[in-house]
């Protein structure tokens, strides 16, 4: 996913829709073969290197979407910037299969309450 050049609540929205489209395709996954690990990659962000900020605050987007990531969702998403290229976060599959197996369980969860209110 490409940020370079969004504004911040652009971005948030970026990232936002992509784990969405990420936990859609884990809930598909997982009705389609129950009980097999969910087939989800590593997420990868363009955020650039912040040439484009000011360069008195620095580089705005990564360190925002780094605390979007960690602070906005649970199990927090964990990112490293890729090696060798400092405008690349990378969210590792296995936080966001964590996110996306505790998205599918809360849902399922939910689902079972409400099924016992209506009995």
């Amino acid at each position: 996913m490409d940020l370079h050049g969004l504004t911040l609540p652009l971005a948030h929205c970026a990232v936002r829709v992509a784990l969405r489209e990420l936990d859609r395709a884990a809930t598909a996954a997982a009705a389609a073969t129950p009980g097999t690990p969910l087939p989800l990659p590593d997420l990868v962000v363009i955020t650039g290197r912040g040439r484009g900020s000011d360069s008195a605050v620095g580089p705005v987007l990564r360190p925002e979407v780094q605390r979007m990531l960690t602070e906005e969702f649970y199990p927090p998403l964990g990112s490293v910037t890729a090696p060798a290229n400092p405008g690349r976060l990378v969210v590792p599959a296995a936080d966001v299969t964590a996110w996306a197996v505790h998205n599918l369980r809360e849902r399922s969860r939910l689902i079972s309450h409400v099924g016992a209110a209506l009995r």
